[in-house]
């Protein structure tokens, strides 16, 4: 659960595992308090390490009408930060 939201764009995150070794709980424990108590431990972890986003590269060619060159060339810079 914690997991599946970074604090980067609400992506998930990838290749981090995490282990609870070590839960102090009192006599009204639930396990949906040991969730939130160990969502809200993780975030803070997170928000102090400074995590990064790291975005797939690739290459690719696009083939497609003269008339679409400007919309696309658009979408591509702009909006998904390509590099042309």
């Amino acid at each position: 659960m914690a997991l599946s939201r970074g604090p980067l764009f609400s992506f998930p995150f990838v290749g981090l595992d995490v282990t609870v070794s070590n839960l102090k709980f009192s006599r009204d424990f639930t396990l949906e308090a040991a969730r939130l108590s160990t969502y809200e431990g993780l975030n803070q972890i997170v928000k102090n390490q400074k995590p990064i986003l790291m975005e797939p590269v690739m290459k690719t060619e696009i083939v497609l009408p003269e008339e679409m060159i400007g919309p696309v060339l658009s979408d591509l810079t702009g909006h998904r930060r390509a590099n042309v």
